[in-house]
């Protein structure tokens, strides 16, 4: 994830990657991570 993003890992540490999805995958992403 840090090569694609060009982050290092560091950055990177403890974040949730719904932290760095696009505000137009929030439909896709709930139906998709629904519990």
């Amino acid at each position: 994830l840090s090569e694609y993003l060009g982050w290092d890992s560091n950055e990177l540490m403890g974040k949730s990657v719904f932290e760095f999805h696009h505000a137009l995958d929030n439909s896709s992403l709930n139906k998709s991570f629904k519990s």
